[in-house]
């Protein structure tokens, strides 16, 4: 689908694809632990948690990896990279605290990686992989990248990941440990926090501020409308080229807007012909379905998911041009040509619904459950501080 959700975006200078370290991050935890290839510093103690031992090389390959993903050289004069470099050092030294803190809890409260855990943290593992895979698809397509169809991108994603560990000295076993470990600490805070619960009042003023929010504009964190003002739209889409979008997207990276805007007039002013052909035929009466069998190039309107077409609203993640147009045409009206940085748009409104609010009746269980949460985090969170506070700690911070 070519305009939906993706434009959001709205070129604003985003990258082709995620860094590395945001990869790694948005589909598995942040990763502590490792077996460093400095053979020579594998007993530098840099830390001490209740008499036992963190050792460098629990630091080190994280640290370097960090270090190549940012671009930073570990020689560096530069004084803003070298600040740099003492904050990461200081948080991944917290954070090997803390986690150390956490396991000698869990440990001491009997709580052990079972074949289960084990079992749970394959699953989440492949889950992560699916979801990478996922992402990567959608942005190679609507990238137009050729050969897209014939990837086999959960094998790309799992390849990459490997890889990624590698450079920190991991194998896939070891961060499947990683994972079972991350599983059991999760387990055992839930257990802490599970008569942690909201208050009915707490409930209702979520709520009440929930839809005085939404009522002024805003988005929240639960959804009180029920039916947003919408219209039920399909369209025949007169594209621009690939290639000419990608150009017109790398005059934005690079911050050359005026040219990215003549540009794209440009290429317009080149469809426009065609385009005004197609809607002299929609206007004048011609089957709108099969128009867009035969001049629509956007893949959604072909789409199983979308046969009835596409729901906009305000803030549904079209482009602005489709979104104001959509929601402005009257049912069975035709729209004028809409052109975006897709090509030509030509839009035609098959229903419309008002808005409506949900009851704080039917959202309470759904706003309780996020309150839960929140307030079992919250508690986890000060547990687990409160663990570090009371653990009898020794930083040998001149060995990193």
């Amino acid at each position: 689908m070519v305009v939906k959700k993706i434009e959001r975006m709205n070129l604003m200078k985003s990258k082709k694809s995620l860094s590395l370290v945001a990869a790694i991050i948005l589909s598995f935890s942040f990763i502590l632990g490792s077996c460093s290839s400095k053979q020579e510093e594998k007993k530098v103690v840099i830390a001490q948690v209740n008499g036992e031992d963190i050792f460098y090389d629990e630091f080190y390959d994280i640290y370097n990896y960090t270090l190549t993903n940012q671009g930073i050289d570990p020689e560096t004069e530069d004084e803003e990279e070298l600040d740099l470099i003492e904050k990461m050092k200081d948080e991944l030294l917290e954070d090997l605290i803390t986690r150390k803190v956490m396991k000698q809890k869990i440990t001491a409260e009997g709580y052990e990686i079972t074949d289960e855990t084990r079992k749970e943290a394959e699953e989440q593992y492949n889950y992560s992989i699916e979801m990478f895979a996922f992402q990567t698809q959608l942005q190679a397509q609507f990238q137009g990248e050729e050969g897209a169809e014939d990837r086999d991108f959960k094998k790309e994603a799992e390849e990459f990941v490997l890889e990624q560990l590698e450079l920190m000295n991991r194998t896939k076993d070891d961060y499947l440990e990683d994972i079972a470990e991350e599983i059991l600490i999760s387990k055992y805070l839930e257990d802490l926090a599970k008569d942690i619960e909201a208050l009915e009042e707490e409930i209702r003023s979520f709520y009440d501020e929930e839809l005085e929010m939404q009522e002024a504009g805003g988005r929240g964190e639960v959804n009180l409308v029920k039916n947003p003002d919408q219209t039920r739209v399909k369209h025949i889409l007169i594209g621009l080229a690939e290639e000419d979008k990608k150009e017109y997207e790398n005059y934005y990276q690079e911050g050359k807007y005026e040219e990215a805007e003549s540009f794209l007039e440009e290429k317009l002013a080149e469809i426009k012909p065609k385009a005004e052909e197609v809607l002299e035929k929609a206007k004048n009466g011609e089957d709108f379905e099969a128009l867009i069998d035969e001049y629509g190039e956007d893949p959604g309107m072909e789409s199983e998911d979308y046969k009835d077409g596409y729901l906009v609203n305000k803030g549904s993640g079209f482009v602005p041009e489709f979104e104001e147009t959509s929601l402005n045409l009257e049912v069975d009206e035709i729209s004028d040509l809409v052109p975006t940085m897709h090509g030509y748009h030509i839009i035609k409104a098959y229903e419309k619904f008002e808005e409506a609010i949900f009851t704080f009746e039917e959202k309470r269980d759904e706003i309780k459950e996020i309150l839960d949460r929140e307030k079992k985090s919250e508690f986890a969170i000060k547990e687990v501080d409160r663990w570090v506070e009371e653990a009898e700690i020794v930083k040998h911070r001149d060995k990193i």
